[in-house]
This record gives C-alpha cells, structure tokens and sequence, in this order.
C-alpha cells in the first residue's frame, strides 16, 4: 500500500433501489467537496494521488461507477445512459449527504458530469480528457464558442 492509498478510507453503501457502491473517501471537514468521476474500464481509486492532494482543503470523494470496480448495477440498456448515470451520482452523494461540490470528471466519468451539471446545481465542473464530446452534442454550441 502506498501514501495515496493510505490517506483513503473506503466503504460500500447501498442506495433505496439496492445497488451497492464503492465509496473512496480523503479529507476531514472542510467546507467545500469534490466529487471524482473516473474513466470507462477504471476504478475510483485510480485518482488516489489527484485525491491526496485535493484533501489538503477539501472532502473528497470517487465513486465506482456502476459496473465498475465493485459497484453493481441493473442490467438494462437504459440504465447506462447519461442522464440515468447522472442520477445515480446524484442518489450517491444524496445518500452521502454532500452538497455545494465541485465534480471533475474523466473520459466517460466527464460525460456523466456534463449530464448532471445540465440537470442538477453543483459549483464547478471540470473535464478531464473528455476528447469524445463533440460540439454538436452540445446544444446552441459551436466548436468556436
């Protein structure tokens, strides 16, 4: 085990519709949080190192995604979309009671943000690596804007 993984605390909850969720916590109590959202084929704790340093001056979390490491999921098309993915996040961080939070997101895990920063309130979103999101994808914009 090395220093990144020593400063996390893990646990597994399980939300109303019973799917479990790996849970990576750093940080103590501070006031503001970060939510990390990883890559398809990933795990939360690929951001170990990012995370460390982020919990110097914030809370913060990375979940497994559904599929994922060992978060469960339901096995149905519809469930994987973007919006179902961006409401699963929200249940999570519901569950977690965490509000007021940044999300920063990684290939896939940017999409899930991008989705949940359209239908939810959250302070920032940042994107890491996200070379898939086309303009187009995003309504009134244009690769120029």
């Amino acid at each position: 085990m090395n220093y990144w993984e020593e400063a996390m605390n893990s646990k597994i909850i399980t939300l109303e519709n019973k799917l479990n969720v790996k849970v990576n916590m750093w940080g103590g109590n501070h006031k503001s949080s970060v939510i990390l959202l990883h890559g398809l084929g990933s795990t939360g704790t690929s951001f170990s190192e990012l995370a460390a340093i982020l919990s110097q001056n914030n809370n913060v979390y990375a979940f497994d995604l559904p599929g994922h490491g060992t978060s469960t999921y339901l096995d149905h098309e519809d469930f994987f979309s973007m919006e179902s993915l961006a409401d699963w996040v929200k249940e999570v961080v519901n569950y977690l009671n965490v509000d007021n939070f940044h999300i920063v997101g990684h290939s896939v895990g940017g999409n899930i943000g991008l989705a949940f920063a359209k239908k939810y309130i959250l302070k920032s979103l940042i994107l890491l690596d996200g070379g898939y999101i086309r303009a187009k994808n995003i309504p009134d914009n244009t690769l120029e804007d």
